[in-house]
């Protein structure tokens, strides 16, 4: 979702690779629109060496899709999923063919025509008034839902299939967030298990306890996403990208 999109910078990480970066994440979207996302993507592009989720995406909205539904009309997957996570939409948009073009999506996509694709990168940090209430909000629990972690277990497994190497990356909070969930170990536990051994797993969730690193309690800002950046090259979670296809990738406790 948008801790990915924000997160993982692909320019920034192209220059430091010296690979091709796609980032396919977008805020508001569901692990079941990860799946079509990344499947369609291999599908016209090919297999990835590396494929890197950042897994918290598990604890929102499983029927989430965001403006997605203006890509239904190159991706059978994608009207497939929308026709039953948003049925309404889906018959809308078969009765009245503009209705598809009336999202956000519509204007970033002729942007992107026109310019340049840009890092999703924040500038500014958190002030001590919103740290503040971060910290008052009191505790609560990260969820999992179902249908999210079935469309999570078929991600790895279709990576599998393609012998994709595969990164489950927890990103950073805010210290003040990270200590208002109260059962974030036990989830990522649980997490770490079900990726299994073929799977890298790093939680970096409290890597930065500086929040002039964040934009708020769940994003980065570009010092944040630069840091984190170097901090997974020095910690070698990219080295298969020099070993090559098979190499293993190291295991952050």
């Amino acid at each position: 979702n948008s801790r990915a999109a924000d997160q993982f910078p692909p320019s920034l990480m192209r220059e430091k690779l010296g690979v091709r970066v796609v980032n396919l994440g977008l805020g508001g979207v569901s692990m079941a629109m990860n799946e079509v996302l990344f499947r369609d993507y291999v599908e016209h592009n090919g297999r990835p060496r590396l494929l890197v989720i950042e897994p918290t995406n598990l604890t929102v909205d499983p029927t989430g899709i965001g403006h997605m539904r203006l890509f239904t009309i190159f991706s059978p997957r994608m009207e497939r999923l929308v026709r039953e996570l948003e049925p309404k939409h889906y018959f809308a948009q078969q009765i009245f063919h503009l209705f598809r073009y009336n999202n956000e999506n519509l204007v970033r996509v002729l942007y992107g025509v026109l310019r340049e694709p840009e890092d999703r990168l924040h500038h500014g940090s958190i002030t001590p008034e919103l740290v503040r209430i971060v910290r008052e909000r009191g505790t609560s629990d990260l969820v999992r839902f179902p249908a999210k972690d079935a469309a999570f277990e078929r991600i790895l497994a279709f990576a599998r299939e393609q012998r994709i190497e595969v990164a489950v990356v927890s990103s950073p909070y805010l210290p003040e967030q990270l200590e208002n969930i109260g059962n974030y170990r036990e989830w990522y536990a649980r997490l770490e298990a079900e990726a299994g051994s073929g799977v890298s797993a790093w939680d970096y969730a409290a890597l930065f306890d500086d929040p002039r690193y964040f934009k708020d309690s769940v994003h980065m800002n570009v010092d944040g996403s630069v840091a984190l950046v170097d901090t997974m090259l020095k910690d070698g979670v990219f080295d298969v990208l020099r070993k090559g296809p098979g190499g293993a990738g190291a295991v952050r406790p």
